[in-house]
């Protein structure tokens, strides 16, 4: 930040400030030795006060000047249209909600398109609410859930058509959505996120990977054929390999790593007849 100053600076505006060589942001105030011709004040008395001033005045203009912090936006879904990244159809409007996006019973329309990227923290579906359905447009966006994931009160579980990247990140849960990765689709779990009680599914030609910290929870994963559920990249939420999945089933491929995975928490009866990859790793059935 610059303040522009005139070399000689009348009493009138800072009483008879008077200074030599004095630099404040960038500008030079320089001048001789003056003296206020109304005030009778030498600028030996006046060089304390009026120095102090100035420093006040400039820690009022960078306090006035400092960007203001950004928000957290939250908004209900209100339609009319089906375009979650067009601010109209939220009650943020103009806004697209980052923080929390609510769903409830109020007659908005219940599919939902994602043609651009965008990102939320907690996708939150009220006691009254119906099914909703949400598919990516399969343009290469990428759709991030950063905060608490996907909070479902409501009696229906919530679906999700993944065509582009999906990524729960930080301490994300799917909650028990259904979540359908098609061909050329990506579906991450980061940092620390679970999948929770999910069903993931992943078509051939797509890919589910857990990353980082995250792990399977007891979620039901079915893999078609040609599609890929990759576990190799996480430690498990300890950092000691150990993770989970309430069930496998399918004719994709599983790659478990150096993992210890254990399956069966959700007491389903499954079967795999694609590969399971144990490179250094093991499969406990539960």
């Amino acid at each position: 930040m610059s303040l522009k100053w005139g070399a000689t600076m009348r009493c009138s505006a800072f009483e008879s400030l008077s200074a030599e060589g004095l630099r404040l942001g960038g500008a030079n105030v320089t001048g001789t030795r003056q003296h206020c011709r109304s005030g009778g004040l030498s600028s030996a008395r006046t060089r304390g006060r009026t120095l102090r001033r100035v420093a006040l005045l400039a820690g009022v203009s960078l306090i006035a000047l400092a960007p203001s912090a950004a928000h957290a936006i939250d908004g209900v879904w209100i339609g009319p249209g089906a375009e979650w990244t067009d601010g109209t159809n939220w009650s943020s409007t103009p806004d697209v909600p980052d923080n929390a996006a609510t769903f409830t019973n109020n007659g908005a329309p219940t599919s939902a398109t994602i043609s651009d990227d965008a990102s939320i923290n907690t996708i939150q579906f009220t006691a009254g609410a119906p099914a909703f359905n949400f598919v990516t447009s399969g343009t290469g966006i990428t759709f991030d859930i950063n905060g608490a994931g996907i909070v479902n009160n409501s009696a229906f579980a919530p679906s999700f058509t993944n065509n582009d990247n999906l990524n729960f990140n930080n301490t994300s849960s799917a909650g028990n959505a259904v979540i359908t990765t098609n061909n050329g689709g990506v579906l991450s779990f980061n940092n620390n996120s679970t999948a929770a009680n999910a069903i993931i599914i992943t078509n051939g030609g797509a890919l589910t990977q857990f990353n980082d910290n995250s792990t399977g929870g007891n979620a039901q994963f079915i893999t078609n054929a040609g599609g890929v559920v990759d576990f190799s990249n996480t430690a498990g939420p300890a950092g000691d390999g150990n993770i989970s999945a309430g069930s496998i089933a399918g004719a994709g491929n599983y790659y478990l790593g150096s993992n210890l995975l254990t399956v069966g928490g959700n007491n389903l009866s499954t079967t795999v007849s694609g590969v399971i990859s144990r490179l250094r790793s093991h499969w406990v059935r539960v």
